[in-house]
């Protein structure tokens, strides 16, 4: 891939992962992951023609081909299925069929030669088998950390295909936060609401930091250093939804590249355990993908039946610990015939500048990437933002974030971790 591509994608996949994200309650916790969403999007993307295909690429790869796409999320779900030096990341695609709608062969060859997806007929006229069926293979590739994406009532005989998306990563920090070190210190929510919540602490160490006239940004390494878990703390405290609403993915990849390890910091950062599901219809309509929801559907590559898509919903979860950190995420998409009716920066009181403290103890935006990728609002691989994964109902479904400041509603992990 040459320089120029690598950079439209770079830029392709965070301005997506910010267009939703820009559309989330930014006074809750939340957490999704970006590029589960364009991959399973991707799927969809190889069984559509027309406006629905071109919108699908203008949201997830504008300035990429079909061709370009399909290549680079091919390559994506190979590349990062093969981590390393304490890096464990399982990418999973699955088209879950329902016999009575015929899917065409060459659509199921065709993700499973890009995507790796398996397919598997069901009667999705016994709905809690079809329901557990699928949720035992989001619980088998998220490592137990997502035991339900679907439920009985989100199947019926209409229902087409389910194609569902799955993404399990657990990286060990390149430097463990000693649990002598894990303390309870105040959250401030937000003005005049304080919270205690346990902070792993580091003090007079050298981190990857950078900084601009609105925010500070934390990098944090993976045993694996092509992921890191990047932090964005805004200077004005409580200043996290107006940051985030004027955040361009120029902005986002200038200050990741402008990281370096030049600081020595003390840290503090919460411990979190986040999890979050939300449904992505009205989202990605906002980013231009609308006619694969509608009457007006394109999916002649996937089925000779008229079908769309009647429900998306993404699920994710982060946990945070001391030595090492997980997440897992899934979008499952529903297709159905057509005639069926329509359904981290935390804010922080004390982060200064380099050479001083960084107390995450406020509202932040957090995001893990990989240098080819966005994965989660959480790790990073050497310039790229990654947020986390999702499933599809052809129907539709999607997962947002839940925020650090309910971090003292979740079990508190032991201190091994």
């Amino acid at each position: 891939m040459s320089e120029p591509e690598a950079r439209m994608f770079l830029e392709a996949e965070t301005s997506f992962g910010l267009g939703l994200l820009q559309q989330l309650p930014l006074n809750e916790s939340t957490i999704f992951s970006p590029l589960s969403i364009a991959l399973a999007l991707s799927l969809v993307h190889t069984g559509a023609k027309g406006n629905s295909k071109q919108q699908i690429n203008s949201a997830i790869c504008k300035g990429a081909n079909d061709d370009q796409l399909k290549q680079h999320y091919s390559f994506l779900s190979s590349a990062l299925s093969s981590p390393k030096n304490g890096v464990q990341v399982n990418i999973a695609n699955k088209a879950f069929v329902n016999p009575k709608f015929p899917i065409k062969d060459s659509f199921l060859k065709a993700i499973s030669s890009s995507y790796k997806a398996d397919a598997q007929n069901l009667n999705f006229g016994d709905a809690a088998k079809s329901a557990g069926v699928i949720n035992d293979f989001v619980k088998t590739n998220t490592k137990g950390k997502i035991s339900e994406l679907v439920k009985s009532n989100d199947i019926n005989g209409d229902t087409a295909i389910f194609l569902v998306n799955a993404l399990y990563l657990k990286a060990d920090w390149e430097h463990e936060f000693r649990s002598t070190s894990t303390h309870d210190y105040d959250f401030h929510v937000k003005d005049g609401v304080t919270k205690k919540v346990p902070f792993m602490s580091e003090n007079m160490v050298f981190r990857d930091y950078a900084s601009d006239d609105k925010v500070q940004v934390l990098s944090l390494k993976y045993m694996d250093n092509a992921y890191r878990f990047n932090i964005f703390l805004p200077k004005e405290k409580f200043g996290l939804e107006s940051y985030i609403k004027g955040l361009t993915a120029q902005k986002v990849q200038e200050l990741l590249k402008n990281v370096k390890n030049t600081a020595i910091l003390n840290l503090r950062i919460p411990k979190m355990k986040l999890e979050k599901e939300a449904k992505l219809i009205d989202m990605l309509k906002k980013l231009g993908v609308t006619d694969i929801f509608s009457g007006g559907a394109d999916l002649s590559e996937m089925a000779d039946a008229k079908v769309r898509i009647s429900d998306a919903t993404h699920k994710a979860i982060i946990e945070s610990l001391q030595h090492l950190q997980q997440t897992g995420c899934n979008w499952n998409i529903v297709i159905v015939s057509r005639n069926q009716s329509d359904d981290l920066l935390h804010s922080c009181g004390g982060l200064k500048s380099p050479s001083s403290a960084i107390f995450l103890s406020s509202p932040l935006y957090f995001s893990s990437i990989n240098s080819s990728s966005s994965f989660l609002a959480s790790s990073l691989r050497s310039s790229c933002v990654l947020f986390c994964r999702t499933a599809y109902k052809i129907g539709y479904w999607f997962e947002d974030i839940q925020s650090v400041g309910d971090a003292e509603n979740s079990d508190d992990a032991d201190d091994k971790h």
